[in-house]
């Protein structure tokens, strides 16, 4: 029981840690170049973690390169 405990806990800090490497650099990023370049409003961090999604969805390979 411990170990699932521990094992559920570990899980949910990944998935935190995670959405924060993704969604941090595109949130900084898109609020400090966007308004000031063309006029967009700010995003917030969901907003931004859904746009590192949509990114990770459209632009990944899944072409598997192995010689």
């Amino acid at each position: 029981m411990k170990d699932t405990v521990l094992s559920a806990f570990a899980l949910i800090t990944s998935i935190v840690v995670a959405a924060l490497i993704v969604s941090l650099p595109i949130l900084f990023l898109w609020n400090d170049l966007m308004p000031e370049l063309f006029g967009f409003k700010e995003i917030n961090f969901w907003q931004a973690l859904e746009m590192g999604l949509l990114a990770g969805v459209l632009f990944k390979s899944s072409v598997d390169n192995k010689n």
